[in-house]
């Protein structure tokens, strides 16, 4: 009976003494210890709850690895940076080309026909719990993660040919692509400058071996009469659908687009003399009777107008030689001296590019540029653009490049 009273005392002792050795809470970098100086039973129940948000917190977070989705984030953005790209890497391309030309080099066309742009990301997460360590008293949580993403653009380039390259830019342009131009507001003074030769035998200024050959007044006054008839919205441009002969066209129930124009009268004084000009220059009779344009020197029947249109390599020479040269190249003879009359478009050269260059190429030891703020030159350089783009063919390609760019 004696005994008793000690036995409960010795294990109140031991409880004490196993109560005092729990010790608060401490951090230590990722690792978290549980402990407590509260009572047995409450410091059971608070480790307990501990451990289950520790745990709870574990799970939760084991799932995100799926949870990464790039791909409708970065389809907009790559849209956007990729089409902004391929217009600077167009423009200079063009011009580098132009100038090539001035240079007596032959030109050199790569046709980008796929880009891909791959992604790959890769997650890894990781936890860990570890309740009453063997070598501690306590509870520890940690836990990590990394995430990857890797980009893979790849771009392939077919080289300009062959008959494709024939087809593209030896074969002239046709009327019937280019009066479109004229519905989407572009001037059709500059249009007709840039790729007409003659129109009803009114002669363009043309790059001679010897020269420039001389744009005639009478032309001159034609352009200037029908830009006047554009602005006042006075000058027409309709099509006609024409059947084909089957041995001219890839099916036999093919039609070609015949443009026609009309010209109407004005209200004012000016346009009434512009509408008078442009037909007599282009012998019509003096009423709003719709003519068609159509390729060719000379017209062959009445209420007709022949336009005869350049290739897009004459156009690229003609320009080409409007390219303010270095003055050291002209007195050496690697060039021919500037001819700029013949092209609408302003190149000028020089030891560096301007910050606000529209376009920059540097070719041999010079940089070549189009001025920002010549709108006139950044125009034609548009239309040219235009041009060359309604003058690709879809003949197969030759040889591939493939880049991969990682």
């Amino acid at each position: 009976m004696k005994q008793g009273p000690a036995k409960q005392i010795g294990l109140t002792r031991i409880a004490s003494d196993v109560v005092s050795s729990i010790k608060p809470v401490q951090v230590r970098g990722s690792v978290v210890e549980l402990g407590s100086s509260a009572s047995p039973r409450s410091t059971i129940k608070a480790s307990i709850r501990r451990r289950c948000s520790a745990a709870a917190i574990l799970f939760a977070c084991l799932p995100l690895g799926g949870c990464l989705g790039i791909g409708p984030e970065r389809l907009s953005r790559d849209e956007i940076d990729f089409s902004r790209a391929l217009a600077i890497s167009d423009n200079q391309q063009t011009l580098l080309n132009i100038v090539r030309l001035r240079y007596a080099e032959a030109p050199t066309f790569l046709d980008l026909t796929q880009v891909i742009s791959g992604y790959q990301a890769q997650q890894n997460l990781s936890g860990s719990l570890e309740v009453f360590p063997t070598n501690h008293t306590g509870t520890y949580f940690g836990g990590g993660g990394s995430l990857q993403l890797q980009e893979s653009p790849t771009f392939t380039y077919a080289p300009v040919t062959g008959e494709q390259f024939a087809e593209t830019f030896l074969r002239p342009l046709v009327p019937g692509t280019l009066l479109p131009l004229v519905l989407t507001g572009i001037p059709i003074d500059l249009l007709l400058k840039l790729v007409a030769q003659s129109v009803d035998e009114m002669d363009n200024a043309q790059v001679l071996s010897g020269g420039v050959g001389a744009q005639s007044e009478r032309f001159s006054r034609l352009l200037d009469d029908l830009r006047t008839l554009q602005v006042a919205g006075l000058l027409e441009v309709r099509f006609a659908r024409q059947p084909v002969a089957a041995h001219k066209a890839d099916h036999a129930t093919a039609a070609a687009d015949v443009p026609t124009m009309l010209i109407r009268n004005g209200d004012d004084p000016r346009t009434e003399r512009a509408a008078a000009d442009a037909r007599h220059l282009l012998g019509l009779p003096d009423d709003d009777t719709p003519f068609d344009i159509v390729y060719g020197p000379r017209p062959t029947r009445p209420h007709e107008v022949a336009v005869l249109t350049r290739s897009i390599l004459g156009v690229l020479g003609t320009m080409a030689f409007g390219i303010e040269v270095p003055p050291g190249d002209v007195a050496s003879g690697r060039t021919m001296p500037t001819m700029q009359a013949a092209s609408p478009i302003s190149i000028h050269s020089g030891a560096s590019t301007p910050d606000d260059a529209f376009v920059a190429i540097k070719y041999d030891t010079a940089w070549y540029w189009i001025s920002s703020r010549d709108f006139r030159s950044k125009l034609a350089f548009a239309v040219l653009q235009n041009l060359l783009a309604l003058a690709q063919t879809k003949q197969p390609p030759g040889a591939v490049v493939t880049i991969p760019a990682s």
